[in-house]
């Protein structure tokens, strides 16, 4: 069995979004690691800084695997390419 990294989700305490995203990629059977960035504002500037933001979307999504990927907001034309490298 191949132990592969799980899907890093950046978001907010109470965040419906994020809830969401998480329940999918639960039902996919991907392995997802929540972050709160409410919790943590270096997080939060570090997004901002990453992805060359003036406000942070949340969810972000972002997937080690090769390609690699990051998916600002909630999308899930984006969780399914997620989904289809796993």
């Amino acid at each position: 069995m191949v132990n592969l990294p799980p899907v890093r989700l950046y978001g907010e305490n109470g965040c419906t979004f994020c809830e969401k995203a998480i329940q999918f990629f639960q039902a996919n059977g991907i392995p997802i690691q929540g972050i709160a960035v409410d919790e943590d504002p270096i997080i939060r500037e570090g997004i901002k800084f990453v992805s060359k933001q003036v406000e942070v979307k949340i969810p972000v999504v972002v997937s080690f695997l090769n390609p690699k990927e990051v998916i600002l907001g909630y999308s899930e034309d984006g969780y399914k390419r997620i989904v289809e490298t796993y």
